[in-house]
């Protein structure tokens, strides 16, 4: 039987990490644990964040000696805003939000497992929903706990992901990490404030074809 993490967990007592982060594009401010891999994506493209609709993922992985697809640990700090979500989700308040990412995650997630379901949790001090629940991910059982949240017309997803004993190793990490998230001024930025990247997936080029 897998102990929820949802019952046991506290939201409070956050503890400060080293390495503060700031987007407003996406509307937030968090710290990033130490040590840890930090990748920033813009959708398919840097300018699909840029428009009416934008689709921000921040994802966040520790730092494995031995690294796989079925072991490796990671958050992803989503933040969704613009008229075509808001018409696939419908979403007029935090439930009906919940509620559309719970479909969601049934209808494409393998041998899924719901354990838990929490209002009582806060992000930013904000109110927020947190589902906690197992899924089949290549072949292994991958334990996940997803926290939700609106603001600023924006709808967030803090999507912590791991094989069940990595999962319990890095909570308390988590938990501070989200602890740590704040909400400021959405606005546009420029390219001087455009925070580096890093695309783990892109094609390399060999050091003999450059220049």
């Amino acid at each position: 039987m897998t102990l929820s993490v949802l019952s046991v967990i506290s939201w409070n007592n956050t503890r400060a990490m080293s390495q503060a982060y700031n987007n407003p594009l996406m509307g937030i401010r968090f710290n990033i644990p130490e040590n840890w891999n930090f990748t920033l994506w813009y959708g398919f493209e840097k300018a699909f964040c840029w428009g009416t609709d934008i689709g921000c993922t921040v994802t966040l992985n520790p730092n494995l000696e031995v690294r796989s697809l079925e072991d490796t640990a990671g958050i992803n700090i989503i933040a969704t805003r613009g008229p075509v979500f808001e018409s696939n989700c419908n979403c007029s308040s935090l439930k009906e939000f919940v509620r559309w990412h719970y479909k969601n995650v049934q209808n494409y997630s393998s041998l899924f497992t719901f354990l838990n379901d929490s209002n009582k949790t806060l992000v930013g001090n904000k109110p927020s929903w947190s589902i906690e629940y197992e899924k089949n991910w290549l072949g292994q059982t991958q334990h996940t706990l997803d926290v939700l949240t609106v603001e600023n017309q924006t709808y967030y997803q803090i999507n912590y992901y791991a094989d069940t004993e990595s999962f319990y190793k890095f909570l308390p990490i988590v938990k501070q990490l989200i602890n740590s998230l704040q909400f400021i001024p959405v606005r546009q930025i420029t390219d001087a404030e455009i925070p580096p990247y890093v695309n783990d997936f892109s094609p390399k080029t060999p050091s003999f074809m450059q220049g």
